[in-house]
This record gives C-alpha cells, structure tokens and sequence, in this order.
C-alpha cells in the first residue's frame, strides 16, 4: 500500500510539472545571441510576487528595458512591454523577482548566449521548476518570490 501511494504522488507530481512547462526549442551559434520571450500567465485570483531562478550560466534575464525595446525593433515578433525597474533582485539571493496581478501576464525576457563554438541545441524546458508564487500578503513588498 505505501508503495502505492509513493507511485501515486510521483505521477500526479509528474503530471503537474508536465502542465506548467512550456518548451521552446532555439538552435543558436557560437558567440550568437538568442532572444527568448516567455509570457508568463497569473491563474492566481490575487496579486503574486514571482521569483525568476536561472539555473544556466548561458541563459541570462534581460533587465534593462531599453535593451529590451531595441530588440523589439529588430524582432519580427512583438515581444511584450518591458517596463523600467519591472525586475528587481534581493542582494542575498540570485534571483530576480517581478509583481504579477491578478489574472494578469507579463513577458519574461530571456537571452541565451553559447559559448560553445559549435551549433547547439538549448532546450528551454530547462528553466521547467524555476519559477513559483507565494502570496503578496506573505511578503512585506513587492520584492518577494515565486518559482516555476
């Protein structure tokens, strides 16, 4: 029986996992960079602070919104509004955070640049467990955290 409830909480864990990832597939060149978009969806009926947890040395979150409007003019795509201070970044800890209303969405701003002089694959679904939410009435501001 504990067996079967151990097979049982890895597959719905599994299964969950399964729903919040989103995989984008960039095929970039050496010394390339690659701009990745990630629109970001609140299901929360209140407002969250969300985390952003980057776990590869590659990948970078775009933080300068000029930056961010200059490769909105050369991207065939639009990109999404990146507004100035959107991220902010606690000094003891690696991650940035963003606020998140309510039902709302926001584009997260990513830009992979390898260092590998050869043609690799960068499969996103990497950053799958990196953000998640904790309510606004859990942190004292707006700099909190949330990971997926």
């Amino acid at each position: 029986k504990r067996m079967r409830e151990v097979h049982k909480e890895s597959r719905i864990k599994e299964f969950l996992q399964k729903c919040i990832t989103t995989r984008e597939t960039i095929y970039p060149s050496f010394g390339e960079v690659s701009y990745v978009p990630y629109r970001l969806c609140s299901p929360f009926s209140e407002a969250r602070v969300i985390a952003i947890h980057i776990g590869d040395p590659d990948l970078e979150l775009v933080t300068d919104a000029n930056e961010w409007r200059e490769l909105e003019r050369h991207s065939s795509r639009s990109l999404g509004v990146v507004e100035e201070d959107m991220f902010q970044r606690d000094s003891r800890s690696p991650d940035y955070t963003v606020w998140l209303e309510a039902q709302k969405q926001v584009v997260v701003p990513f830009k992979f640049r390898t260092k590998l002089p050869e043609t690799v694959r960068c499969d996103t679904e990497g950053m799958r467990g990196h953000l998640s939410a904790v309510s606004a009435a859990d942190e004292p501001s707006h700099s909190a955290t949330r990971r997926q």
